[in-house]
């Protein structure tokens, strides 16, 4: 018997990811004004990404596990659409991750001069955070992810139990699918 490790795998993620945009996108005071605050919601949306990234292989398995001579074309068209918006919310979180990554590693390494096309090069790079986590560019990728994230949990909810299993459901199902 072959074990479908995706909904197993999925789930962490998703909590880590749905926890950070919350988090980013309500500033509450009494959080904001915590030390810890910044590095919270960078562990998550680093976690988070990882986990889906990891996610999406088992996904890719289980579609292929699932996908069978008597599945009609609209069974293939919601595992593909449900595959690409985990893609794409798995690039908006871990686009976000990187630059609290990047951000993180600039606190800690000295400045480098003196390499030339490589000190451009790394310039280029150390600017992603002040591009992303020092702008409302931040909010927007955070909505878009748990959009993304929340469309993909929807489809994945239709494979599973059916495109009626709840209103929402119902809704981003006849909006993509139908």
């Amino acid at each position: 018997m072959i074990m479908d490790f995706h909904p197993i795998i999925v789930h962490f993620p998703v909590a880590l990811l749905t926890l950070y945009a919350i988090l980013e996108i309500f500033n509450l005071k009494i959080l904001t004004r915590q030390i810890f605050y910044g590095r919270l919601k960078g562990t998550l949306v680093i976690l988070g990404s990882l986990g889906a990234l990891a996610a999406l292989p088992t996904g890719k398995t289980a579609a292929e596990f699932q996908i069978g001579p008597l599945k009609s074309g609209s069974f293939v068209n919601l595992i593909q659409t449900h595959a690409l918006w985990a893609t794409i919310a798995a690039w908006i979180f871990s686009l976000l991750a990187a630059a609290y990554l990047i951000g993180w590693l600039k606190e800690k390494l000295p400045p480098i001069k003196g390499f030339g096309p490589l000190e451009k090069f790394i310039a280029l790079i150390f600017w992603l955070p002040r591009l992303i986590l020092k702008t409302p560019l931040k909010y927007l990728l955070a909505l878009l992810g748990l959009i993304s994230i929340t469309i993909t949990g929807a489809l994945g909810g239709a494979l599973v139990y059916g495109p009626n299993v709840d209103p929402l459901v119902k809704i981003i199902y006849r909006l993509l699918i139908k």
